[in-house]
């Protein structure tokens, strides 16, 4: 038979418990947030990069790195690392920028150059317009209320 003094040590055992797990135990019903450190970097940011541009191009494109080398000022670093608030998982993207004569030289990291990084700024070709009568009215031209009432008419 339980006597009221185990009924007591049982509850002193189970309250003891429960104090020293803390939360540990409603741990998945703690919101934690999402950690974003560093320099996000899109793909049309990369893409924008060429060799010769200077600091000051790098600068408005990216904008300032992580970490400039105190010791070697051809080298910027553009780290970002991301946590998830959900299931801890750590992602690290990093990219390394080196200037020779305060001009791009090369990149290195885990972005995806775009073809034309090799090809000096103003040196490659301009991108053009194809059938550009076919996208409609420029700026500035006046267009007929008829032509849109007739174009509204057609698409339905």
């Amino acid at each position: 038979m339980i006597t009221k003094k185990q009924i007591t040590q049982l509850f002193g055992v189970a309250a003891l418990t429960v104090t020293l797990s803390g939360c540990a135990v409603f741990d998945w019903l703690v919101y934690k947030i999402d950690i974003p450190q560093g320099n996000y970097i899109e793909k049309q940011q990369v893409e924008k990069l060429r060799v010769d541009m200077t600091k000051e191009q790098v600068e408005y494109v990216l904008g300032r790195p992580v970490l400039r080398d105190s010791f070697a000022d051809d080298t910027w670093y553009y780290v970002y690392q991301f946590k998830s608030g959900r299931n801890a998982k750590v992602t690290k993207r990093e990219m390394l920028i080196y200037f020779k004569d305060d001009k791009v030289s090369s990149i290195e990291g885990d972005y995806e150059l775009s073809p034309d990084f090799n090809t000096p700024l103003g040196k490659g070709q301009m991108p053009t317009v194809e059938n550009a009568a076919d996208e409609g009215p420029m700026p500035g031209e006046e267009t007929d209320p008829e032509e849109l009432k007739e174009e509204l008419e057609s698409e339905q």
